[in-house]
């Protein structure tokens, strides 16, 4: 049986967001929702310990799903640190595709990973989890990329309560709850999990119902699938 913390939730927004599809290899394109791993990511910004790891449960999605395009310009070469470096030689224009103007509210729980038992505080580690909310995390916050920052801020009203409201606000705008099936989407990595100690992605899927986007836990592997290659005998 898992032991878990109660959930935590809390607001999280940012003008955009880039959360990479990994069928894309050439061009960054964005999920259209957040994936369970950069949730995963932006609680570890907030607070972290490797007394216990974080799981998000649900994210409300509450303003509509809109996709922008910006040109980049990124280095041909994975290292830049030769000399003399020519820039305009190696620089390599892509195009990305972001999430624009995007509204969270998100549900979370942390379990104890039973690395350190002796610090397994429950009560410590919401409170410290709290404040490090309340300050805008410990680390910088983002979605996805790097330049895609994002504030994070405490709620003190229950996800359903949320989720009520959101679709009182769809009603009295004449409006339907969002509904999207996003099909397959990464959920994460089983780190070493692979015969030969590589690790193996995990994938899900994933479908919004009435503004609401539940993931599986890491540990249901009913509703979880494990992406096995076939890797090519060293010559």
């Amino acid at each position: 049986m898992r032991k878990e913390s109660p959930p935590v939730v809390f607001s999280l927004r940012a003008e955009k967001a880039l959360f990479t599809r990994q069928d894309l290899r050439i061009e960054r394109f964005t999920y259209p929702v957040p994936t369970f791993g950069a949730l995963a990511g932006v609680l570890r910004s907030i607070y972290a310990k490797p007394t216990f790891y974080w799981v998000p449960r649900r994210v409300l999605i509450l303003n509509p799903i809109s996709f922008q395009n910006i040109m980049v310009n990124e280095v041909k070469d994975q290292i830049i640190t030769q000399r003399p470096f020519i820039s305009h030689e190696r620089r390599m224009q892509k195009m990305q595709t972001y999430l624009r103007n995007v509204h969270y509210i998100i549900e979370a729980h942390f379990e104890w990973s039973g690395n350190v038992p002796e610090d397994e505080n429950l009560q410590k580690h919401m409170c410290i989890f709290e404040r490090s909310l309340s300050a805008g995390g410990r680390r910088d916050v983002y979605l996805g990329t790097r330049e895609c920052s994002a504030i994070a801020e405490p709620v003190n009203v229950p996800f359903n309560d949320f989720v009520k409201k959101q679709q009182v606000r769809w009603r009295e705008n004449g409006q339907k709850g969002l509904d999207y099936d996003v099909g397959l989407m990464f959920h994460g990595w089983e780190w070493g999990a692979d015969s030969d100690g590589s690790d193996t992605p995990i994938f899900c899927r994933a479908t919004v119902s009435d503004g609401v986007l539940k993931y599986p836990h890491p540990g249901d592997k009913a509703n979880l699938i494990r992406q096995q290659f076939e890797r090519r005998a060293k010559q």
